[in-house]
């Protein structure tokens, strides 16, 4: 059984003979034993001989770890393992392979096809990419990987490999619920969280409500409840912002930003935005697929806190009764600005890209959905 999701998951890095070491111990493992065990397959001799002692001695444990990382990490040892691998019946023997996808390996692989040797392995094996952040990774290979082992697969299951932060964990389980394309109960994420500690709670619920998000089938009133559970909004600046831009009101869209951004780092504003525009862009589905309550009478029962908040939340909200939902195109621009804003070297560029972006943004017109 896979660890729990509420605690930081024990993980121990070992040598490749190490590894062979424990899981050949037979009953004299400690108590203590991890869940996973990540192997720093950095030498390239005596591989074949290593990879199959070391299958061989997983099958003798009682209680030893649930998973087996192989992290691969230099380019000799990378190609051997994906070649040994994808032409062997190692993979039908064990329960569950993760491979780690780093830069050295997408030299000497086609990931896709490696995606679809873990699909037609065996029933008895979950495919799991480890995904180590976004910024360290070739994201090209990530979307290929991500794509082939995820398509259609029941109980698909992605392990996000320490996230460099809160919103960095977001933006990774973002990409990976878009690229995959799977309904929301087809799909785990696996956040391991032990550099993140108490956020895991907050984490776990903004990954439920972007499955919701990104999901195509019919939106009902529960799932609009449970998209709107959290709204999370750090400074009431955010909704003026957002109200003009839906204006066409550049200059005083500009000028809520930089207010907003003068008091928040430019990584947490643009990932705020960017969630807003979630919410709002199923809030626009919903209008367009006829739930009960209207949008504004959704939107408005999950954000009533004061009366100047509620005013500016129903002058938001009525934007999205009737036939226009300008919010589509808008929130497919706004991903596109969060993507560019973790880009930016500096913080001083980082707030230009948001402002010279937004600007832009505002001079364009919505088209009507």
């Amino acid at each position: 059984m896979a660890p729990s999701a509420k605690t930081p998951i024990p993980v121990v890095a070992v040598r490749p003979d190490k590894a062979v070491q424990m899981v050949t111990s037979g009953g004299r493992q400690p108590r203590s034993w991890p869940a996973w065990i990540m192997i720093r397959w950095e030498e390239s001799f005596l591989f074949k001989r290593l990879l199959d002692q070391l299958w061989a001695g997983l099958g003798n444990l009682d209680q030893g770890a649930e998973r087996v990382v192989l992290h691969v990490k230099d380019s000799a040892s990378a190609q051997a393992f994906f070649r040994e691998i994808s032409s062997s019946s190692l993979l039908a023997e064990t329960r569950l392979v993760i491979a780690h996808v780093s830069r050295p390996i997408r030299r000497f692989i086609d990931l896709d096809v490696f995606g679809r040797e873990l699909l037609t392995a065996s029933e008895r094996t979950l495919p799991v990419l480890a995904v180590e952040g976004m910024a360290k990774l070739d994201e090209e290979s990530a979307r290929l990987a991500l794509a082939s082992a995820g398509c259609g697969r029941k109980g698909m299951e992605i392990a996000v490999w320490r996230p460099y932060d809160r919103d960095r964990a977001l933006d990774i389980a973002r990409e990976i619920i878009g690229v995959c394309g799977v309904r929301a109960d087809d799909l785990t994420l696996n956040f391991w969280l032990d550099r993140l500690g108490s956020n895991l709670d907050r984490l776990q619920s903004e990954a439920r409500r972007m499955k919701i998000l990104l999901q195509n089938d019919e939106v009902t009133q529960e799932r609009l409840e449970e998209v709107f559970e959290v709204p999370h909004v750090h400074d009431e600046t955010v909704w003026d912002i957002l109200r003009h831009v839906l204006d066409g009101d550049g200059s005083k869209a500009a000028a809520h930003l930089k207010a907003f951004l003068q008091s928040t780092d430019a990584f947490l504003a643009a990932s705020e935005l960017t969630r807003i525009l979630l919410c709002l862009q199923a809030l626009s589905l919903a209008a367009r697929e006829g739930a009960s309550a209207t949008p504004a009478e959704t939107f408005l029962r999950f954000e009533m806190k004061g009366k100047r908040r509620q005013d500016k939340l129903l002058g938001l909200a009525s934007r999205f009764d009737g036939s226009s939902l300008p919010i589509h195109d808008l929130a497919s621009r706004l991903l596109a600005l969060d993507l560019a804003v973790k880009q930016s070297k500096t913080a001083g560029a980082r707030q230009e890209v948001v402002v010279r972006t937004f600007l832009a943004l505002c001079r364009e017109p919505q088209p009507a959905a």
